[in-house]
């Protein structure tokens, strides 16, 4: 029977783009002069899954770049070769690479395999030609030791699953290690067994193993070690050197440690080891070599048989080892007890290597919890839709009921309340499945700074907090392109040689601040730089050369505004960066179209800040329903302050005009929406309506409406798709007796209010 593999093509392609990213976050953290051994093998791990998978589904150019790219990661993670900055760099191009192929084969664009194969002999040539770090290895580089595995895996009868899926897995296999035995299933049985040899992790075997066959089904058995393979370092993980004079390496203590020489002196023994303390008034002698046939490793650690707690393993060993196998009780019996030891006074106890701490910690859960499950977005989205429907009909339903006695239908009444909060409730977890950390459009800007700061020949440090923030996944998707674009401004407007920052007196590298976190129902994302600032004049002269409307009386907030002009650009050269005027009334209308607005900071020498505030949903909100000449509004709960009847007292002519509002002695100004929305007929006075006070980034205004109708959960709706953009209005929505209600935008009703005061002024 064939084996269609293009099923799981989805699954391929959405994992590997995870391997990639983890593979470039960690080759952007990596210290190139002393790289963490365990970084090295997860980034080698990374580019190894890549490569198994696109040889399993048959896209050869991407397993023939990522096995020139693990051969040299290879070599670097067993300390065979020096890691460089140009390795680093090979490694981030081949990633960008991959990428392109990975989208290719998902039937989006071309393959480049004139890059593929660029990056490839890049990759070969850094393989073949590096200088050899043997010293290193010798100083007790991370040796490779065999384990022998057990692995079995079923293949359920006639799903597709056939004789090229189980050669490929084979195949595969064969790469990771020496295949021992295999074992078909027997008669009637659907279940394989292959017994491996191989130095990777049990892990990254299930993972191999989980591409063909039934997850459920598959089991990964550690039988023992090896022994070292050929390259490996001298001793078992690079804790232990050998003794001088020691005899032919043994299983002893599993492989831990080397047997000393029969005479070995004391300061051997601390030597090798180096994790005890001697105990006070302990003899300088070091005990005597036991026989084969006495306690392993001096008595400090005793055979198992069966895995145990990773609690249970730290008091058995101290934390350093992994558990391994149950003692059996002869042994038990036999062992001598070891006394309890203490570290030496005015000496802190040695810190455990970074491979050991990590081989005592805890395991993953067990396989049948899986803990998450991946469900294709068009579900959720279609979930989400449904719950939009769901609001809109409870919303009927409520606004039906309240025409009938609350006496005579109490049981109704009481029903349609409790409909609302689970309605409520289900809304607010189905809109949670959709929400992602920030982080994942903050991960991609290290890669971005890294490289435009070297094109551009600056020192720049990017420093990001925040990461955890979430926001609406089709925000993650859209905010990013904007984000790069001030990230890249920063770099090439903000940021200052490293020549001209040492004039001003700065430090030489400079700063960049990607910041994220929760304010009034929004999400607030600031890009702030210590650079050169924002020149007011040179904007200024800029604007009149283009003939934009421009004034020295201009405030510095309406000065800035005219950055955001198309066109606009202070640059004096175009280069591939930036300089041509594109990019900026790009990002504030990209970013107004999600309900969001950016605002901007500056101060001369000292730096710029961007701040972009987006909604934290773009699906459903809480609003404050209000009627302005007979039309139905909806004002965003987050930003109601408080509603009140004002009287004449509390009303402020400015030239002539009412136009504040004070409130407890602080003047607001008024917006008028029904002047704001030229609605018809004629308005009320003041004080014979309801004044909202709404606030928005520390400013408050009044605005001015007819009647308050109440508070309703409402789905929101795009109004610039369906119809156009309109000042103070954000979107519509679909109320309960099915009218549309426009949706306010308060940022920017607070901003025309201040506007209307100050020119009033």
């Amino acid at each position: 029977m064939s084996f269609d593999m293009s099923q799981f093509h989805e699954v391929f392609f959405e994992e590997s783009r995870e391997h990639l990213e983890s593979m470039e976050s960690l080759l952007l953290a990596v210290d190139v002069h002393a790289p963490e051994s365990s970084d090295m093998n997860a980034i080698f791990r990374a580019a190894h899954s890549i490569k198994g998978s696109a040889a399993t589904f048959g896209f050869t150019d991407v397993a023939e770049l990522t096995h020139v790219m693990e051969t040299l990661l290879d070599l670097v993670r067993n300390n065979a070769i020096a890691l460089t900055e140009e390795m680093v760099d090979a490694c981030l191009a081949a990633g960008d690479v991959l990428r392109v192929l990975l989208d290719a084969h998902q039937g989006h664009g071309e393959p480049d395999h004139v890059a593929a194969e660029a990056i490839r002999q890049r990759l070969a040539v850094l393989a073949d030609g590096a200088p050899r770090s043997g010293e290193a290895t010798a100083k007790g580089g991370v040796g490779s030791r065999k384990q022998t595995y057990q692995l079995g895996f079923a293949v359920t009868a006639g799903d597709q699953r056939g004789e090229q899926g189980i050669e490929n897995l084979l195949n595969e296999l064969r790469e990771l290690g020496e295949v021992l035995e295999t074992q078909p299933p027997a008669d009637g049985a659907s279940t394989w067994q292959v017994k491996l040899a191989s130095d990777v992790d049990a892990d990254t075997l299930r993972s191999v193993l989980e591409f063909v066959a039934d997850s459920a089904s598959v089991t990964v058995e550690q039988l023992g070690g090896q022994g070292k393979t050929a390259d490996a370092a001298p001793d078992a993980y690079g804790f232990f050197d050998a003794a001088p004079g020691a005899p032919a390496q043994e299983e002893t203590a599993y492989g831990f440690f080397e047997p000393l020489p029969a005479a070995a002196p004391a300061a051997a023994v601390e030597e090798a080891y180096g994790f005890f303390e001697p105990l006070p008034g302990e003899a300088a002698a070091a005990p005597a070599v036991k026989s084969a046939g006495s306690d392993d490793a001096y008595g400090f650690f005793e055979p198992i048989s069966t895995p145990t707690s990773s609690a249970d393993a730290a008091d058995g060993s101290y934390g350093f080892f992994e558990p391994i196998r149950q003692p059996a009780p002869e042994v038990l019996a036999a062992a001598a007890p070891l006394p309890a030891t203490q570290p030496a006074p005015g000496k802190p106890a040695a810190a455990a290597p970074a491979a050991v701490r990590e081989a005592g910690a805890a395991k993953p859960a067990a396989r049948g919890d899986t803990g998450s499950i991946r469900v294709n977005i068009e579900r959720v989205d279609q979930m989400i839709n449904l719950v939009g429907e769901l609001v809109i009909t409870q919303a009927m339903i409520s606004q039906a009921a309240g025409s009938l006695d609350p006496v005579l239908y109490e049981r109704l009444h009481s029903g349609i309340a409790l409909l609302e909060r689970n309605t409520r409730d289900l809304q607010e977890s189905v809109m949670s499945i959709r929400m992602l950390p920030i982080s994942t459009v903050f991960n991609r800007f290290p890669r971005v700074v890294r490289d435009l700061s070297g094109k551009l020949g600056k020192k720049v440090e990017l420093v990001t907090s925040g990461e955890h923030t979430e926001l609406d996944k089709g925000l993650v998707e859209l905010i990013s392109d904007p984000l790069t674009h001030l990230i890249r401004n920063s770099l090439d407007h903000g940021i200052e040689s490293p020549e001209r920052r040492r004039e001003s007196g700065k430090s030489e590298t400079g700063r960049i601040n990607l910041r994220a976190y929760h304010q009034s129902g929004n999400i607030v994302i600031e890009v702030a730089d210590d650079g050169a600032g924002l020149n007011r004049n040179r904007i200024l002269e800029k604007a009149r050369e283009r003939g934009l409307p421009a004034s020295d009386a201009m405030s510095d907030q309406d000065v800035w505004q005219l950055i955001f002009e198309p066109g606009f650009s202070t640059a004096d050269q175009v280069t591939d960066v930036s300089g041509r005027g594109v990019g900026m009334d790009v990002v504030k209308r990209n970013i107004g179209s999600l309900g969001g607005r950016i605002e901007l900071d500056s101060m001369l020498g000292v730096g710029t800040r961007v701040t972009v505030r987006l909604p934290l949903t773009l699906a459903i909100l809480d609003g404050m329903s209000v009627g302005i000449a007979g039309e139905t509004y909806i004002i965003p709960l987050d930003y109601v302050v408080e509603s009140l009847q004002p009287t004449p007292a509390m009303l402020k002519a400015v030239s002539g005009v009412e136009r504040l509002l004070d409130v407890r002695g602080e003047y607001l100004p008024i917006v008028d929406l029904h002047e704001a929305f030229e609605t018809p007929g004629e308005r009320g006075a003041y004080d014979g309506g309801i004044m909202v006070i709404i606030e928005s980034d520390g400013n408050k205004a009044a605005a001015f409406v007819d009647e308050l109708i109440g508070q309703h959960q409402v789905v929101i709706k795009s109004l610039e798709a369906n119809y156009r953009r309109v000042p103070g209005i954000s979107g519509a929505t679909i109320m309960g007796d099915g009218h549309v209600a426009l949706i306010l935008d308060p940022p920017q009703l607070v901003s025309m209010a201040r506007r209307a005061s100050q020119n009033a002024a």
